[in-house]
């Protein structure tokens, strides 16, 4: 077997980097790599788990227990990608161009998060906008050339990895030659117009040249230097592990890319960490070691423990080996390299501080490789590990595999969950798609805001994203808080008050009274009985009368012929004194109000004549506020309203009905019944409910809340109160644990910078930062100034999207102004 490694030595100070790198050709048909070094190799790419415990361990060691010839290498490299454009492509593919103002804005959208690729989002200090992504390579020795027992033995190698992977839900994918080509493309490649940003997927790899060289662009002009390296515009260094920590915990790989806790600390530029693990032939090991143990022991049981006081800890560590090792575990020798890339030399020795004082807080003890980055590098690459460095470069440390996987980096942020319906970042930058229709309960969600944590950005972010997808949108709102966005993206705005012509009759809606009944009989009890509700008794009665009244008048049901039955029936027996025929006749007079003679009677008999034809459409029920009952029975009856506007629209549209400051409706009187019979229906159509609360407990105070919270198979939660999530944690009321309930604790909004949301489903749970561009920020601004700067250009002929543009420019060369100024 043949080594580069000489060549790598030779060559270094040459730009045909290529030259030192192993990968030669690809099989599509064996999904296999043969490699210059005489090593078949199988690369999958996989998703980091969001988090792990002791079992996630045991599972993983089923990787490294694998049959793995002598001489093998398995590397797993995590890498902070900056490619996000598949994320990208498919949420642009997915928009609708009808609407210029959507498209647009979700234009502007997948440009900010590119930019947010190469400069921090919202403040100097966050972290860039990335995907993690961890690639894991099996570098196999073979023949020259391979062997068909050589092919065999890797296939079947690659395909129980594959499958021990798929079993931890790292959801691995082998890569092709295209997709390995991107991979290493990205690595390389920083400019603006570098080929992996331009071309697709399907022109990136041509199976008639090497692998490896299609890595660089011809554009990128690569520099080595003492203490770094330069591919093109970026700045590269490696930094190695300089002292291991005594204790191996699950915290270190949790906190790779960032402190958990908080996010405030962490890896804020571009970097790759590299675990590469060597499995040498056992029996040799063990000998090597063996002897090596024994010349620590009597050198710790003697007076040299006086002069060496760290002779103890290599007795504990020896012990630790040989302990593991006895248990029928693989000896390994193991290497962890962390790669930093940066845009200047000084950003490059900042984030190396960082970097070093930060993995220096989880134990884990850096040093830079000065004079040795370039071959140290090349050894970090997937495919890269070469038999002589391991000697000559003395970065390998011998361990156990149990210890080993305690130090593999296969921990990141969870990356969302369906398609990009809406993009958020986390903590650490990652890239994160929200769809709340991605679901296999209910699309429902329920939104938990204090006042300020910006909860009306977050209904902006949904709307404008459900109509980008050719969705339809109804907003049932208190306070007048989306007739600006209704207004510039030519919605329709309707306003409930005392002059309004709007005829709401709940019956001439019906379309299947037997799927419909349980929640006309909940918004009848709601009519009726607003505060205390129905007995079982009334509620029997009322159900039946009413199935009786459909089956003669159908859709010309009216309340007063409601009204009218049940006073009638109650009325036949009300001489017998213990007739309760009388609890019958009082939901009919208690439903006075509502008929023709009532006050409140000319909403709700007649046809029903509201007009809701449109993508997007804001029901407000501000003027409604002085007359409570009603105004509680009109947004009953709105709910109603729209989803029999999605039961009649297409299947395939998404449809979404938001109830903002009117929650408090919701939650008083009796319309729990109502509450759950709708919610049960919005499925069927592809339709969603989501309701915005202040707080998460106010969720768990009433009947009608328990219903929506048990209905929701989505929670979004932004900033609470502690005491608030304390409450909710000692009820268990959510599907978190303790640590879930602190990290909630923790979710906060930087006012003019971002809001974070903690999202919760059955698909998985993490906190996303909303953050958005000046473009958004001027679509959705209530400030009048902002506003009034819009209006300007748009009373000069300015489409919407052309006068926030003009005003962006304008604040643009204001600031150019006043930097020359000073």
């Amino acid at each position: 077997m043949t080594s580069i490694l000489s060549r790598r030595s030779s060559l270094m100070a040459h730009s045909k980097i290529t030259k030192l790198l192993p990968e030669i050709g690809y099989s599509s048909e064996d999904q296999l790599f043969y490699l210059e070094d005489g090593y078949l190799g199988f690369a999958l790419k996989m998703t980091p788990l969001s988090g792990a415990d002791e079992s996630t361990l045991d599972q993983l060691s089923g990787v490294l227990s694998q049959d793995w010839p002598k001489g093998s290498f398995l590397q797993m490299n995590l890498f902070s990608s900056p490619d996000i454009y598949h994320v990208l492509n498919q949420m642009m593919a997915g928009r609708d161009e009808k609407n210029p103002t959507i498209y647009r804005f979700s234009e502007e959208r997948a440009k900010f998060c590119v930019e947010g690729t190469k400069k921090p989002l919202a403040y100097e200090n966050n972290a860039l906008v990335r995907d993690h992504v961890i690639v894991l390579t099996g570098k196999i020795p073979c023949g020259n050339p391979p062997t068909e027992k050589d092919m065999k033995r890797t296939i079947k190698l690659a395909s129980a990895i594959k499958s021990a992977l798929e079993s931890i839900s790292f959801r691995p994918e082998m890569m092709t030659g295209a997709t390995y080509v991107r991979f290493m493309q990205t690595i390389f490649n920083w400019g603006d117009n570098a080929e992996w940003r331009r071309t697709s997927l399907d022109k990136t790899y041509d199976p008639r040249i090497f692998v490896r060289d299609q890595y660089i662009d011809s554009t990128t002009d690569i520099e080595v230097s003492a203490d770094h390296l330069r591919f093109g515009e970026k700045y590269v260094k490696t930094l190695s592990v300089k002292n291991w920590p005594d204790y191996a915990s699950l915290g270190i790989p949790a906190n790779y890319i960032a402190d958990v806790k908080t996010g405030q600390r962490g890896l804020k530029g571009t970097f790759m960490i590299t675990a590469t693990i060597h499995f040498p032939d056992p029996e040799s090991l063990r000998q090597k070691m063996t002897g090596r143990r024994q010349w620590v022991i009597n050198q710790a049981s003697g007076p040299m423990l006086k002069f060496i006081p760290r002779l103890k800890s290599h007795y504990d560590s020896y012990n630790a080996l040989f302990e593991a090792l006895d248990d029928d575990d693989r000896g390994v020798e193991f290497n962890l390299t962390l790669t930093l890339f940066e845009d200047s030399e000084d950003e490059l020795v900042s984030a190396t501080s960082n970097a070093k004082t930060y993995l220096r807080s989880i134990k884990m003890a850096m040093m830079e490789d000065r004079f040795f980055n370039m071959p140290i590098f090349l050894n970090a690459l997937p495919f890269g590990a070469d038999p002589e460095a391991m000697i000559s470069l003395g970065r390998y440390s011998t361990m156990a595999t149990r210890h080993a996987i305690r130090f593999l980096p296969f921990i990141g942020d969870w990356k969302g969950h369906g398609s990009p319906l809406m993009l958020m970042m986390s903590r650490s930058g990652q890239l994160m798609t929200i769809d709340n229709f991605a679901s296999s309960t209910n699309y429902n969600v329920v939104v938990a805001a204090e006042s300020g944590a910006g909860k009306s950005v977050l209904s902006n972010e949904l709307i404008c994203n459900i109509l980008g997808v050719g969705g339809r949108v109804w907003m049932i709102d208190v306070g007048r808080s989306y007739e600006k966005l209704c207004a510039e993206l030519g919605g329709k705005f309707v306003v409930f008050d005392e002059d309004s012509q709007i005829c709401l009759n709940p019956f001439d809606l019906i379309k299947d009274y037997d799927d419909e009944a349980d929640m006309l009989v909940g918004l009848i009890e709601a009519m009726a009985a607003p505060t205390e509700g129905l007995d079982d008794f009334q509620m029997a009665q009322l159900r039946r009368i009413m199935q009786e009244l459909w089956r003669e008048h159908g859709n010309d049901l009216t309340i007063d012929k409601l009204a009218a039955r049940l006073i009638h029936e109650g009325r036949a027996n009300l001489d017998k004194e213990t007739s309760e025929e009388k609890r019958i006749s009082d939901i009919g007079y208690q439903l006075f109000a509502f008929t023709s003679r009532g006050e409140y009677g000319k909403w709700f008999n007649g046809k029903n004549n509201l007009d809701i034809d449109n993508r997007f459409v804001v029901l407000e029920l501000e003027e409604l506020k002085s007359k409570e009952h009603l105004q509680q029975v009109v947004l009953l009856l709105l709910i109603y309203k729209v989803q029999q506007e999605m039961y009649l629209g297409d299947m395939n549209t998404r449809k979404q009905l938001m109830i903002d400051e009117a929650w408090s409706l919701l939650s008083s009187g009796a319309v729990a019944k109502f509450i759950e019979g709708g919610y049960r229906r919005f499925r069927k159509y592809n339709g969603a409910a989501m309701v915005i609360t202040q707080g998460i407990n106010d969720l768990y105070t009433n009947e009608a809340g328990r219903a929506i919270a048990e209905n929701s198979a989505n929670k979004w939660l932004l900033s609470q109160e502690t005491q608030a999530i304390d409450s909710v944690a000692k009820e268990k009321r959510l599907p978190l644990k303790e640590a879930g309930y602190e990290l909630l604790k923790t979710v906060h909004t930087q006012k003019g910078l971002y809001s974070e949301i903690f999202f919760l489903s059955k698909a998985g749970a993490g906190i996303g930062r909303l953050i958005i561009s000046r473009f958004q920020q001027l679509l959705y601004t209530t400030m009048a100034t902002e506003k009034m700067a819009i209006k300007r250009y748009q009373d000069q002929g300015y489409s919407l999207v052309d006068a926030i543009e003009r005003v962006i420019a304008d604040e643009r060369a204001q600031k150019v102004d006043a930097r020359k100024a000073s």
